[in-house]
């Protein structure tokens, strides 16, 4: 001990410190309850363009998920009433921010779905996006798609047809529609040439009638 109270270190002298790593906690996961509108706002945004980078690397499935978790942030998932939240969203500007980042997330969450054939589910959140955009050119091609997976092919083409319409340059648009307009005439043909050919059978061959009952024993 050099002094008292303290140790005191001889000039010239070299130090050796030995330091102790704490563990550092994991951030914790808050309700969105918990959260200000600007942080629900930013966390949406982070998770959106997480999406989309998963998107872009084909992982759809991991972007599904993030934009999910934007539109939870957002008040926007499936099964909640965004209207509830109006009150939390008075302010104009964070408003329309809210509104215009939900629609973009729910367009990318619809083409991530398409993605994995998860036809319904696409339908779904084209349909929500409409709800927030009457009219949207993509939310009409993307339920378009999806209806054609599904093979309603009669909606499918009123929203591919609406949707050409309001992008009259877009050949991927256009080339959608003819492919559903060519399956609903091949649907079409096949269904007359099916009943054609019920109606051509000659009513006394007995391969296509049925047997006769047998009598009791």
């Amino acid at each position: 001990m050099w002094g008292t109270g303290h140790t005191a270190v001889p000039h010239g002298s070299s130090l050796h410190y030995e330091l102790e790593l704490l563990e550092i906690s994991p951030q914790v996961s808050l309700a969105k309850e918990d959260l200000s509108p600007e942080e629900r706002l930013l966390g949406a945004s982070k998770a959106k363009e997480e999406g989309n980078l998963r998107f872009k690397v084909g992982h759809f499935k991991d972007a599904s998920g993030a934009y999910l978790e934007a539109l939870y942030l957002l008040g926007h998932e499936a099964s909640s009433d965004s209207r509830a939240e109006e009150g939390l969203w008075s302010d104009v500007l964070r408003a329309a921010e809210r509104r215009s980042l939900a629609l973009a997330c729910q367009l990318n969450l619809c083409q991530s779905l398409l993605k994995l054939e998860e036809y319904q589910a696409a339908m779904q959140y084209a349909d929500a996006a409409l709800e927030l955009h009457a009219g949207h050119s993509k939310a009409l091609y993307r339920r378009g798609l999806a209806a054609m997976g599904l093979g309603h092919w009669a909606s499918a083409k009123a929203d591919l047809l609406a949707a050409a319409k309001k992008e009259l340059r877009s050949g991927e648009i256009r080339r959608s529609l003819e492919e559903c307009q060519e399956r609903m005439a091949r649907e079409k043909s096949d269904a007359r040439d099916a009943y054609g050919g019920f109606l051509a059978r000659d009513p006394l061959d007995r391969s296509t009638r049925p047997p006769a009952p047998q009598p009791a024993e």
